[in-house]
């Protein structure tokens, strides 16, 4: 693989540009590896993929690396999946070795696979059977009938991963569920999506997509109603004033923390709380 480097980060593009006929078929697969060994450990640096990239570990011992210090365990026989933009790095784990077959793919099919969910990024079992190596080998055929196959072969092979993790516990999943816990802890930080989609390891659009699907809003809908979720409840505290409310929630002022609350509510913070005072018999 090439690559740039800048600021601790290595950045890797396509080895090779589509061909006519990828183009058509809106799958690229640019680069594949096979039978790739490596000896080498975490050497502190991180980098991401401009593509998707499958590398299946089918011998030796692993580490995948997050820049939050995070780490997970790659055993014999577990595959990596990472979307373009997820900043990691994998390697050998100390004192092993890591033998890997890759095939990195990009295209409108891959983005449409991914919008549906069906490329989630992290760790999974594929099996101690070398499932790339067919394609691999099949895909250095420059035959148009060939190329078509191996194409085919890819996306029914992420098809049956697909299916095959969907009754598994998903890395993102559990990384957005963390990321709600933080957002409900610190409810007065405005949380920027490019915070967010950092503490998940996730590029900003993966991680938009990922966000609606297991919350059902967009990230910063989410937080924006998260806020006014909680001003409504703190409204009922009758030792707490509007203001005080506001910059609990971390709003600049009084007046725009009103405005958003009666946008998404249909009525003041006032009117709320006398309702509320009503209620209790305050």
């Amino acid at each position: 693989m090439t690559n740039n480097f800048s600021e601790d980060i290595w950045v890797y593009p396509p080895l090779f540009a589509p061909s006519p006929l990828q183009e058509q078929l809106g799958l690229h697969i640019c680069e594949t590896a096979a039978g790739n060994i490596c000896k080498e450990t975490f050497c502190g640096k991180f980098r991401y993929f401009e593509f998707y990239s499958l590398v299946h570990m089918y011998e030796g011992r692993g580490k995948l690396y997050f820049p939050d210090g995070r780490t997970q365990n790659v055993e014999p026989g577990d595959a990596v999946l990472t979307p373009p933009g997820m900043i990691h790095w994998y390697c050998a784990a100390r004192g092993h070795c890591w033998m890997e077959d890759t095939i990195c793919f990009r295209g409108t099919i891959a983005d449409g696979f991914a919008d549906a969910g069906m490329l989630e990024p992290g760790i999974f079992h594929l099996g101690p059977h070398r499932r790339l190596l067919p394609l691999i080998t099949q895909g250095k055929d420059p035959a148009p009938d060939q190329q078509i196959k191996v194409h085919i072969a890819l996306i029914d092979l992420l098809g049956e991963i697909f299916f095959a993790r969907r009754h598994q516990p998903t890395g993102t999943l559990r990384s957005i569920k963390k990321l709600l816990s933080a957002v409900a802890a610190d409810v007065g930080h405005w949380w920027t999506v490019e915070e967010m989609a950092d503490m998940c390891h996730l590029n900003i659009d993966y991680f938009r997509r990922a966000f609606k699907k297991a919350t059902g809003m967009l990230p910063k809908t989410y937080i924006d109603r998260m806020k006014i979720n909680h001003a409504a409840e703190l409204l009922g505290k009758p030792q707490l004033t509007i203001h005080d409310v506001a910059r609990k929630l971390g709003y600049q002022d009084e007046f725009h923390f009103s405005r958003r609350f009666k946008q998404i509510m249909g009525y003041s913070p006032q009117t709320h709380r006398n309702r509320l005072f009503k209620r209790n018999g305050f």
